[in-house]
Order: C-alpha cells, then sequence, then structure tokens
C-alpha cells in the first residue's frame, strides 16, 4: 500500500486497487499523471487542455509589455515624444542609482534563498500545511518554477522530464556562446579588440548565469531520482528485479529502459560541464576581477571576491547535489539542516558585503532557510506535528524577516553618507574609506563632485561667516 503524496488531489483511496482508485481524468503510479487532454494544474488536480491559453495569457500579456518597453527605449529617439520620455526616466534611474544597486543585491539574497527552500519542499516531497503551502505556491513562481509557471506544457506532446532537461541544460550555453559572438562581431565592427568585449561579455553572462545555476542542477540531479514500486508477480520490459521504477520529476518516464539510461550518461557529462567548468570560469573571472588595479568585486569586501561562488556551491548542496548522495529523503533533511546552520554561521562570521545592511539580510535570510528546513524536517517526522498553526506561523516568520531585512534600507549606513555629502555636513572618513573598497565607490564619487560643484556656486552672495563655513567644508572635508 502507497500513499498518494503528490497525487493526493486524484487519488479515491479507500479499498480500490490501481488504476481504479484514481479519480476521473487522472492515470498511472499514484494517480499523479493526467490522461491524454488534460494536464495537472496547481491546485493538483488534472484540468482539460483546452484551458491552457487561459493559464498563458498573463504569460504572453507580460512578455508582449517587456517587449514593447524594449523597442520603446531602443529606437526612443527616433521620436521626439518617445525621446523626452526615455531621457527623463533615464534621470529618474541615476538620481537613484545607489538605491536601486542597493535593492538589486537584497532582492538577489532573496531570490537564491527563495531557490532554497522551494526545491527543498520539490526534492524531499515536503506536504506543507495550509496556508504555508499557498506560500510556497507563489514562492515556486519567484524561483522560477517551469510547471509552477506554465502548467500546461504538459499538454505538448513531445514535453516530458527529457525535455526539460535537454532544454535547462543546452538553451544557456547555447545563449552565452551567442551573446559572446555577438560582442566579438560587434566589437570587430567598430574596430574594438574583441577578446576584451568576449571576455567582458562572458563575465556578465556567468553572472547572470549564475541566477538560474541551482535550477539547471536541480534538473541535473533529478536524472537520477527514481521511484521504486513492487511489481508483485508482474512480468514485462519496464520491470527490474521485480520492481517498476519511475524519474521522481516525471512518473511517466521509466527508469528501468535503456533510453532513460541514456539521458543519465548526458546527465553526467551536464554535471561535468555545470558542477565543474562553469563554477571553475566564474571563480577565474572574479579571480582577474579582484587583481586588476583599483578594481572592487561588486558589493563584496575585496578579501571575499570568492564568496559568489562559494553561494553558488551552497545552494547546490542544498538542493541537487543532495539526490546523489543520500537516496532516503530523511537523510537529506537531516543533512540540509546540519548544512544550512554551518552556513549560517560562515555568513555571520564572514560579513562578506562591503554595506552592512546587505550582511544583515544575509543572515536573516539564512535564519528563515535554517527555520524553514528545521520545521520540514520536524513535520515529516512526526505527524502530530501539522495543522495551520504551523502554517501561519511560518507565513509569519517568513514575512516578518522580509520585511524587517528590507527596512534596513532606512538605516543604509551609504545612504546616510551620501545624503550628508550633498547637504555639507560632517562625514565619517572611515565610513568613507570603508565602503569605498567596494562598488559603491562610484556613487561617493559623484556626491563629492556634485558637492564640490556646489560648494562653488553658492560663494556668491554668502556673507563671511557662511562662506568661511562653506570653504572650510570644501577643503578639508570634500579635498
Amino acid at each position: 500500500v502507497y500513499e498518494c503524496g503528490a497525487g493526493e488531489y486524484n487519488c479515491e483511496g479507500g479499498t480500490l486497487a490501481g488504476q481504479a482508485s484514481c479519480k476521473e481524468n487522472s492515470e498511472g503510479p499514484l494517480c499523479s499523471l493526467c490522461k491524454a487532454d488534460y494536464f495537472l494544474g496547481n491546485n493538483g488536480s488534472c484540468q482539460e487542455c483546452s484551458d491552457v491559453a487561459a493559464s498563458l495569457a498573463w504569460l504572453v500579456a507580460l512578455l508582449v509589455i517587456l517587449l514593447a518597453l524594449a523597442v520603446s527605449w531602443r529606437y526612443g529617439k527616433a521620436s521626439p515624444w518617445l525621446q523626452d520620455h526615455r531621457d527623463r526616466v533615464k534621470a529618474w534611474i541615476l538620481t537613484r542609482r545607489v538605491r536601486f544597486e542597493w535593492a538589486a543585491v537584497a532582492l538577489r539574497i532573496m531570490f537564491y534563498n527563495t531557490q532554497i527552500i522551494v526545491k527543498y519542499t520539490e526534492l524531499q516531497d515536503v506536504d506543507w500545511p495550509p496556508p504555508f503551502n499557498a506560500y510556497m505556491s507563489v514562492l515556486s513562481g519567484i524561483a522560477l518554477d517551469v510547471n509552477t509557471l506554465v502548467p500546461g506544457l504538459e499538454c505538448s506532446p513531445t514535453w516530458n522530464g527529457h525535455t526539460s532537461l535537454l532544454l535547462w541544460t543546452i538553451v544557456p550555453i547555447a545563449l552565452l556562446a551567442m551573446t559572446a559572438g555577438i560582442a566579438a562581431a560587434d566589437a570587430q565592427s567598430k574596430g574594438h579588440d574583441r577578446t576584451s568585449a568576449v571576455v567582458t561579455t562572458t563575465d556578465r553572462a556567468l553572472a547572470a548565469l549564475s541566477l538560474i545555476h541551482t535550477l539547471i542542477c536541480v534538473q541535473i540531479f533529478q536524472t537520477f531520482d527514481c521511484d521504486k514500486f513492487d511489481a508483485g508477480d508482474e512480468k514485462g520490459s519496464k520491470i527490474k528485479d521485480g520492481e517498476y521504477s519511475f524519474l521522481s520529476s516525471d512518473y511517466s518516464i521509466s527508469c528501468n529502459t535503456e533510453n532513460h539510461k541514456a539521458y543519465e550518461y548526458y546527465a553526467v557529462f551536464m554535471i561535468f560541464v555545470y558542477v565543474a567548468v562553469l563554477p571553475a570560469a566564474l571563480t577565474w573571472f572574479k579571480l582577474r576581477e579582484h587583481q586588476l588595479p583599483s578594481s572592487s568585486v561588486g558589493c563584496y569586501k575585496p578579501s571575499y571576491w570568492w564568496f559568489d561562488t562559494f553561494d553558488l556551491f551552497y545552494r547546490l548542496t542544498m538542493t541537487g547535489l543532495l539526490l546523489a548522495v543520500a537516496e532516503k529523503p530523511e537523510v537529506r533533511m537531516i543533512a540540509s539542516t546540519f548544512i544550512a546552520m554551518a552556513c549560517q554561521s560562515c555568513v555571520m562570521t564572514f560579513q562578506p558585503f562591503v554595506q552592512n545592511t546587505h550582511n544583515a539580510i544575509l543572515s536573516a535570510g539564512q535564519v528563515v532557510v535554517s527555520m524553514t528546513i528545521f520545521s520540514g524536517f520536524v513535520m515529516e517526522s512526526f505527524d502530530n506535528v501539522k495543522g495551520s498553526a504551523l502554517g501561519w506561523f511560518l507565513i509569519l516568520m517568513n514575512i516578518t524577516i522580509l520585511v524587517a531585512s528590507m527596512a534596513q534600507q532606512w538605516a543604509e549606513e551609504l545612504h546616510a553618507l551620501l545624503d550628508a555629502i550633498l547637504a555639507q555636513k560632517p562625514v565619517d572618513f572611515d565610513a568613507v574609506a570603508r565602503l569605498c573598497q567596494g562598488s559603491a565607490s562610484v556613487a561617493i564619487i559623484d556626491a563629492l563632485l556634485k558637492s564640490a560643484c556646489a560648494c562653488l556656486w553658492k560663494f556668491d552672495g554668502l556673507d563671511d561667516k557662511e562662506a568661511n563655513r562653506i570653504w572650510d567644508y570644501f577643503t578639508k572635508t570634500l579635498l
């Protein structure tokens, strides 16, 4: 007797066995598959493929809007009205550049934490209590889970776990090669150095690729994660050692076929590419950037130029890699809990970001990850630790820490420093020296130049006392 698990919404239960225990339009192992012309919706039930258009409407609308904005921004110079609004938007963004950069780093930290929680839930089959399960569905979309964003893909006769593996592994490499080729061609047409253009473009492309690296690696390692079921006295080509074996992420694929074995060999090669080659390339680019004179490694302190690679392998260890080293979900949960706690200790000790508020968000996010993963382990280990009370507690914990982390922006040291410089107020020179180690140096230099220009313009029409104060600030603070 097997528990329905993911297909619980399609199970009739009771004393009926096999296909007879599945609700209408569902079939397969644990009633987790849908019949032809139906797909498994986000609510867990099988829906008609005629509903796919409605489920894709928002995605199509979003793509059309983004395309229209991109075209307007790129070719806005042809229209005076578009050019005027383009310049206004650009000026508005530039005046708030520091806050946008701060928010970008903060959102990236939270995005990575969301990926860990979502993939932990998926890979360990955690059945969260309401309303936290609905909250997790939202997070799945934020974490770019394809099945959540576009559930109707199952209606395509060619879409399955193997197709998903090919797309997730081939498309990023193809895009990386294409962007490098375009950069080289553009540099040659303008008479610039092609090597420098390719290196710069590849560096940026690898940084973008790191955003979805965890999702790619999870897709690769899932190729080896199969669920086995007792076949009894049955015989057949899909039965091996008296057991059925189905791909955990897609029960329509049997793991006991030669076709799947071929995809396992392909997955081994992609492990070499995405777990060894690409992280090594990312590390090399970061080291190269760190060794350049008068350079900074983005938002990190110079001594922590390697933290992106560390964070990448942490996310990999918390998700896909556990599938390869542990077969039982209980073991993976315990390992995840200890790894999360170890990483929490590391980030609190390292404090790798230049800006303290980013360090606070990193630490707070790691607390959320650790507590959520531990809650999942406790809930799956003890049947009586379930219910809406736990669901509400988990939501409250996640949202409270999220809001508190974002509120850190108002106390951000860099913002206070820039405001003080522009208002000709006293500044902390130690803070200037420390913050100039990262990408904030551009914003600080910009504020210094603007404040210096403002001081020079203020001399005209000021009384001697105020003029002396401005002159002292110009010479003793700004210079």
